[in-house]
């Protein structure tokens, strides 16, 4: 007797290695459900891979401006042709990451729909004018940008980690909220290959908490010292208005109750990830997304039919580890 398995997100790294896992197990009937556009997964498209393909042009002037060996003015970095660049190679990943995934549903226990899933009840879901009731549910709809609840953000225009990798052109000025790995990588590209001025606000003593003082304090040197960045520390966001030239002005409060206005062209919102799964119904479930919420087997604690993989459940938002609990995943299924 085989067991009907669904994936939401099957073109994310981590819905597809739970595919790839399971479908070719004579046991196992697959639905296979993504609605992305172009889709390919969050790490293809809008992740690790397109960062690295914008942060290597930034790297690139950063050596030749510190390389002794090399005289006269730094080159500048042509932002048009990096981000085409960028596209050319993100495209054609997740075009060959959507042929993987297509290609399963060829297999004859295997189908895939394109659409956007969503749960009609605990048993029941709904995609693309299709109604299923699997023994088992994948959930791998990662995570999108999180902008955190600072009074007056909605009322001012800033930019995320999605943005910077589309943009061709910046302004002078910024200021950074989110000096966490995402912060960190960006804002050296905003100063080098923009050539923009930054003031970046740490909420701690340091950076990188999670590691030994001395890395944080390293950490802080080396952004103050090589790429010129203010970042004052033990510092709160209070509040974000519109600045009267047209920028934005940032009120920071210190430990001591003191405040300090920043005011700068652009604010960047680099405040980190949160689970995608607005669009599940989960309120049709039993299912409470909340600290929590999937066990280390990563099965949903309020329905041990429900497994959560990846980004979408909110423990550990690395692409690596996305995949080490998708094979937790399929191999606790055909348990």
């Amino acid at each position: 007797m085989s067991i009907h398995v669904a994936i939401i997100g099957a073109y994310g790294s981590a819905g597809a290695t739970v595919a790839d896992e399971l479908v070719d197990h004579p046991d196992v009937e697959l639905t296979l459900i993504d609605d992305g556009e172009p889709g390919g997964g969050l790490c293809i498209l809008r992740g690790c891979m397109p960062s690295k393909e914008v942060l290597s042009a930034g790297a690139h002037r950063f050596r030749a401006r510190h390389d002794e060996r090399l005289v006269g003015e730094a080159p500048e970095v042509d932002l048009e042709r990096t981000v085409e660049r960028k596209d050319d190679h993100t495209l054609s990943w997740a075009a060959h990451r959507r042929a993987s995934v297509e290609g399963y549903a060829e297999r004859e226990e295997a189908t895939f729909i394109d659409g956007t899933a969503r749960f009609v009840d605990d048993r029941t879901l709904e995609a693309g004018g299709h109604t299923i009731e699997p023994d088992y549910v994948v959930i791998a709809t990662g995570s999108t940008v999180n902008v955190p609840d600072v009074p007056g953000v909605e009322d001012v225009d800033y930019m995320t980690s999605a943005d910077v990798l589309d943009a061709t052109e910046f302004p002078e000025t910024g200021v950074v909220m989110g000096f966490g790995y995402v912060g960190m990588e960006l804002v050296p590209y905003l100063t080098e290959a923009a050539g923009m001025d930054l003031t970046v606000v740490e909420h701690d003593d340091r950076p990188i908490d999670e590691a030994d003082p001395e890395f944080g304090d390293a950490a802080l040197d080396i952004y103050r010292e090589q790429f010129d960045v203010t970042i004052p520390t033990n510092v709160y966001e209070k509040r974000v208005e519109p600045a009267e030239d047209g920028g934005v002005r940032l009120v920071l409060e210190h430990d001591d109750g003191s405040e300090q206005a920043v005011e700068a062209d652009q604010l960047f919102c680099f405040t980190g990830r949160r689970p995608s799964l607005h669009r599940l119904q989960l309120k049709n479930t039993a299912l409470q997304p909340e600290p929590g919420w999937v066990e280390a087997t990563m099965q949903a604690r309020d329905d041990e039919r429900v497994f959560v993989v990846g980004d979408a459940n909110g423990k550990e938002p690395i692409l690596h580890v996305a995949k080490e609990q998708a094979f937790q995943a399929a191999e606790n299924i055909l348990a």
